[in-house]
């Protein structure tokens, strides 16, 4: 069961993706976390 502390690694991810300039990657992690939420069944952050 995902949990808010997976969906803030996937947020920091996303940042240092981006950071980079890795645009494709950044969306696919965050893409990730929403999809984790949706398992979850509610906001995790």
């Amino acid at each position: 069961m995902p949990n808010r502390f997976l969906i803030e690694a996937y947020g920091r991810l996303a940042d240092l993706f981006q950071a980079e300039g890795r645009l494709d990657e950044a969306l696919g992690v965050l893409k990730l976390a929403v999809q984790a939420q949706g398992v979850a069944g509610r906001r995790l952050v």
